[in-house]
């Protein structure tokens, strides 16, 4: 039970370290930032870039974070439909991110003000992760003659 826990806190950590790295490079004012939503801005298209070595440890931790979450998914596929728990993680995702969003908001009218940042931000982001995935999953087709990926399906 303790080396669950610990796991657990590990995650805990490493997200805060991820929000709070993310938080620090999104406090730059760029063109693209939103006045006074706190310290996640939700448009950071041109926030200037981090030095390299910082941008290197970000992805590092970032990675091994969606390592953790796609490892507990492909656990959890041994016993529930992989649909069900594809729909879990975005679920999660969803709750995570208003829980985000709420932490930042000092006041519910600041919440309220802040939800079609959000909604633009957290949409525009998965649209985008989910458009490079597919390119990469697309590749499972290349060279298969009958032009289904590995597994069949």
């Amino acid at each position: 039970m303790s080396n669950d826990k610990n796991g657990r806190d590990q995650v805990s950590g490493e997200l805060k370290k991820i929000i709070e790295s993310y938080s620090r490079l999104a406090d730059h004012q760029g063109p693209a930032a939103v006045p006074e939503h706190g310290r996640i801005k939700f448009e950071t298209e041109e926030a200037p870039p981090p030095d390299e070595q910082e941008k290197a440890a970000i992805d590092r931790e970032f990675r091994q974070v969606v390592d953790r979450f796609i490892a507990l998914a492909n656990e959890q596929i041994d016993s529930v439909p992989r649909e069900h728990v594809s729909m879990a993680l975005l679920y999660a995702a969803a709750r995570f991110n208003s829980f985000i969003v709420s932490t930042h908001a000092p006041s519910r009218e600041k919440f309220r003000a802040d939800r079609p940042a959000a909604f633009k931000f957290f949409t525009g982001e998965y649209h985008r992760m989910l458009g490079e995935n597919l390119d990469d999953y697309e590749r499972v087709y290349e060279g298969r003659a009958d032009d289904k990926p590995a597994d069949g399906k």
